[in-house]
């Protein structure tokens, strides 16, 4: 039974509702394309900042009040450390705070010219490693949501207990959501995710491939995505409509050639099991009379040198089938005959056989030792019918239609 697109959009957005931590539990931590990795070589203790020396964030992120981009680099200024950390004490190390460079450059012991005070830090040599922060591949004004009350441990959670701030602190996608949910703030992707001239995500960034990795929908585009992308394209195309064109779609899904990730390498080792399943349908892409037969006969799954042997009492002697799945005539059908397997799944027998298999033992020009019909007991006084409705079954065993006109009851 198919879940309809509606039930899987809803039982997504209760999953979300009723567990909200959900989307953070699926978390594998900041996205490399989005936040690129850093190169912080400091010692620094925000606990300590906040809760001891009841700091203010603005008291050392001065510029963020009025930083409208994210390639802001919105690190205190050296002076803002200076104001606590006094370097010209006489025994920094011993001060309170200590204010020896080593307090905050881990192993770092510069060289001041002679007569050059320790608080002009430009003239030292050799200069502390930089830190290298990089730019978040989004849209984001600290400015505008300061302006809107917003604080800045509503985005930057955990802070207040943690030494050295990283990316691991910068907002998570569950934390915008909250209040880009479409009525206090836009929920377009657009909105935060830097978007080409067409209004489409740019989802080669310098960091990475954007790729969403399923914290809020079925829509992890890793491993076999390329097959299993379906209940979650129909329960909210208009996502999907944010990085991708119809255009896109329709390469694979009517285009001659399909990208190889649709199936994994060693497929064809396993595709057998999905084939008799007939999940995903393989005729969406392949030809069963053309493509699975050829590649069975090159492989030598099916051998179709020549008509299956048949010894005299009908009996089929070369098939890859067990034995008794072509009986002889008169003998009873087991639930493992042909017949019921061939009317439970068709597709499956035609990865190999051709009409020509069907019409060796079903048509009226098949030897009588072969000779079976088809059709049910009492069948011939509904065949006008069928041959009404559709003669090309029905021309394929018992020849041109005149014929069978002629011998249909009425």
């Amino acid at each position: 039974m198919r879940t309809s697109p509606a039930t899987l959009l809803m039982v997504w957005a209760l999953t979300t509702l009723v567990f909200p931590g959900f989307a953070r539990a699926q978390d594998r931590g900041p996205f490399d394309a989005i936040y690129p990795p850093q190169q912080l070589p400091l010692a620094f203790d925000h606990a300590v900042h906040l809760a001891k020396a009841k700091a203010d964030c603005k008291d050392c992120h001065a510029s963020i009040s009025t930083s409208v981009r994210t390639a802001d680099r919105n690190l205190p200024e050296e002076q803002a450390c200076l104001d606590c950390h006094d370097v010209l004490e006489e025994n920094p190390e011993q001060a309170s705070p200590k204010a020896a460079c080593s307090t905050c450059h881990p192993g770092y012991v510069p060289t001041f010219p002679e007569g050059v005070p320790h608080d002009q830090t430009k003239a030292a040599t050799p200069h502390p490693p930089r830190v290298e922060l990089g730019t978040a591949a989004l849209k984001f004004s600290h400015q505008s949501h300061l302006q809107r009350g917003i604080t800045c441990d509503r985005c930057h959670v955990g802070l207040e207990k943690a030494s050295l701030g990283t990316r691991d602190h910068l907002p998570m996608m569950d934390q915008c959501t909250s209040c880009h949910d479409g009525r206090q703030a836009s929920s377009k992707c657009a909105t935060c995710h830097i978007s080409l001239p067409d209004g489409r995500l740019q989802t080669a960034l310098p960091t990475g491939t954007l790729l969403p990795r399923g914290l809020f929908r079925n829509d992890d585009h890793a491993g076999e995505f390329a097959r299993t992308h379906g209940p979650a394209a129909q329960a909210d195309s208009e996502s999907c409509a944010a990085c991708h064109t119809p255009k896109m779609c329709g390469a694979c899904h009517t285009g001659k050639v399909k990208p190889l990730s649709i199936h994994a390498a060693d497929y064809i080792l396993t595709h057998p099991a999905e084939a008799r399943r007939d999940d995903p349908t393989c005729s969406t892409c392949h030809r069963a009379q053309t493509f699975c037969v050829d590649c069975h006969v090159r492989s030598g799954v099916t051998d179709q040198s020549g008509p299956l042997m048949f010894n005299a009492a009908g009996n089929a002697t070369r098939s890859f089938h067990p034995p008794g799945f072509v009986d002889s005539l008169g003998g009873v059908p087991s639930s493992a005959h042909h017949k019921f397997e061939a009317r439970r799944n068709l597709k499956a027998c035609v990865g190999c056989h051709q009409e020509a298999s069907c019409t060796r033992c079903h048509a009226v020009e098949a030897p009588a030792y072969l000779r079976a019909s088809p059709h049910p007991p009492g069948f011939s006084r509904h065949c006008g019918r069928a041959l009404r409705d559709n003669d090309r079954g029905c021309v394929k065993c018992h020849g041109s239609r005149a014929a069978l006109e002629a011998m249909c009851e009425r």
